[in-house]
């Protein structure tokens, strides 16, 4: 087995999983132009801006359209089209990008929020929408060379609501978006049946080749539940701030970290009810069921060391969400227990759970490293610290 730990390559430094040549180093090169493909950020306002991205512990994005849509029927960014399974009894709607040749894809779990993937906001001054699905840009989509497919929770549709200004600045907290059995899903379990049945319809597309397959935070767990099942077709996982390998461990050390002795013992408490069989009807804010399903009954770490695909964690170091000390912890299990897995380990300095706190596009920095890797020779394990701040 080959293992590689290094801190930020220079050009020209042998870097383990990478291909050769050009691609590889304008990958490892850190001044590579970080854009927001040419969006028009300033048109919306800074504060609701932070409020999203607080709000969602997410990776946002929001681009101006050339001119207001006039009705609700307007056409999706990125040249995706909509699919819609049929014979569900839930909807579930997949928008794809793919040009029919048979290639690798991108498919992506979105995250804890129960929202569309894009969003139509209408404000005074013009319309533009906001991603909450860490989209790649339609360059690094050519560059890698892969078709797209992102994964909408159950009943939910973008581009469905037109959002006023107002409703913008509070995306998250809406009612609209208050997660159900019947909106978005609650559950692991239903979570994961419904992107194993996306799945399914993908592996039965010809233009469909190999699936690399991407959580965002809360999606990490589905992705990984989902890879653990005997024959997904799943070539491999990354990982983005959710790799943590209990989220009960994440509240306690969270807690001890602040010197909340209280909290640390409250966590405790909680542990023992949600294990015991009694646990109390909602915890942090969320229903007792997603909390049996995500962190009693089964756990990331549980999930992954059921299957041995190759996996790329990106977590930033100051997360405080999910703690590295959590995906350190599950990183070094799976090392340690299963010596022949490929694991890429990439670290972000200073990014907290919202890696736009460090990156200016996350998804350029992360989806060409982690596509090369996958579609490379991936050998042994990698640890690299990214410092966005390294010229």
């Amino acid at each position: 087995m080959q293992t590689s730990f290094f801190i930020e390559p220079t050009e020209g430094s042998a870097v383990s999983g990478f291909p050769s040549g050009a691609f590889r180093d304008r990958l490892l090169k850190q001044d590579v132009v970080m854009h927001l493909r040419a969006w028009v950020v300033s048109r919306l306002r800074a504060n609701a801006l932070r409020a999203f991205a607080v709000a969602t512990s997410l990776p946002f994005s929001f681009t101006s359209l050339a001119t207001p849509p006039p009705e609700i029927d307007v056409s999706l960014p990125l040249g995706l089209s909509r699919v819609t399974l049929p014979d569900s009894s839930q909807r579930l709607d997949l928008l794809v990008r793919h040009d029919g040749i048979r290639r690798p894809v991108l498919v992506i779990v979105p995250g804890s929020a129960c929202m569309p993937a894009f969003m139509l906001i209408e404000r005074a001054n013009g319309s533009g929408y906001v991603s909450s699905a860490l989209p790649p840009g339609e360059e690094d989509l050519a560059r890698m060379g892969v078709h797209l497919a992102i994964l909408e929770r159950r009943n939910i549709r973008s581009f469905e609501h037109v959002y006023s200004e107002e409703e913008s600045s509070s995306l998250p907290s809406l009612k609209r978006h208050e997660c159900t059995d019947e909106y978005g899903g609650v559950s692991l379990p239903q979570r994961k049946m419904d992107v194993l049945r996306q799945v399914e319809y993908l592996r039965a597309q010809q233009w469909v080749g190999p699936i690399l397959l991407v959580g965002i935070s809360e999606g990490s767990d589905v992705a990984a539940a989902v890879a653990a099942e005997p024959s997904p077709g799943i070539q491999s996982l990354l990982l983005v701030a959710g790799a943590g390998m209990s989220q009960f461990f994440d509240t306690i050390h969270q807690s001890r970290q602040e010197g909340d002795n209280n909290g640390v013992q409250a966590a405790f408490v909680n542990l023992e009810a949600f294990i015991s069989g009694d646990p109390p009807d909602s915890y942090q804010g969320l229903p007792a069921v997603r909390w049996t399903s995500f962190a009693i009954e089964r756990t990331n770490l549980d999930s992954l060391m059921a299957s041995d695909v190759p996996i790329f964690v990106v977590h930033g170091e100051n997360d405080e969400s999910v703690p590295i000390a959590s995906v350190d912890s599950l990183v070094v299990d799976l090392m340690r227990k299963q010596v022949k897995r490929s694991i890429y380990y990439l670290v972000v300095k200073r990014a907290g759970h919202n890696l736009h706190e460090a990156l200016s596009d996350p998804a350029h920095t992360i989806y060409p490293r982690y596509v090369a890797w996958t579609l490379g020779d991936h050998p042994g394990r990698t640890y690299q610290l990214l410092d966005p701040a390294y010229k």
